[in-house]
């Protein structure tokens, strides 16, 4: 193949196409590894939808893939609320979704006071490296030395 960025459905690389399906067999085609993926976002498109209607190997596919969902779909319950239990129904999503709301706000002011703790604690190790005698005794001496230096000069 010379370019394997190359689309195989492309009407212009025909020759590309030509030697992919030369170097497959029959139990193996391209377009049914991408053809699941296809399906499951439900917009087929007409290559995909042509190639359906002339592949064997990608029609078992797509049936063994159909008969999968049909299974699943059987496997997980299904419930309907009466219409009188509809409001107690809501009102229970209402409830959960203040609840979420409220630990999300606890979970973001927790954060947030540890950040502000942090801050703090930087901070005050901050200022007390400024408020330490030997800091205050420097500056003074240079306030000093920069008021006899204006002086002389």
């Amino acid at each position: 193949m010379k370019d394997s960025t190359t689309y195989l459905h492309s009407k212009n690389n025909k020759e590309v196409q030509a030697q992919y399906f030369k170097e497959t067999t029959s139990a193996d085609c391209l377009y049914s590894r991408n053809l699941v993926a296809v399906m499951e976002s439900q917009e087929v498109s007409d290559f995909y939808g042509q190639h359906l209607l002339k592949c064997q190997v990608c029609q078992q596919k797509a049936l063994n893939w159909k008969k999968k969902m049909d299974e699943l779909k059987n496997l997980i319950p299904v419930y309907s609320i009466p219409d009188s239990q509809r409001p107690r129904f809501e009102r229970g999503l209402v409830k959960l979704d203040k609840m979420f709301k409220r630990k999300s706000r606890k979970e973001f002011k927790f954060q947030l006071r540890k950040i502000a703790s942090t801050t703090k604690n930087f901070s005050l190790d901050f200022l007390s490296i400024f408020i330490s005698r030997q800091f205050l005794i420097g500056l003074i001496w240079s306030l000093i030395a920069f008021a006899i230096c204006t002086i002389i000069f």
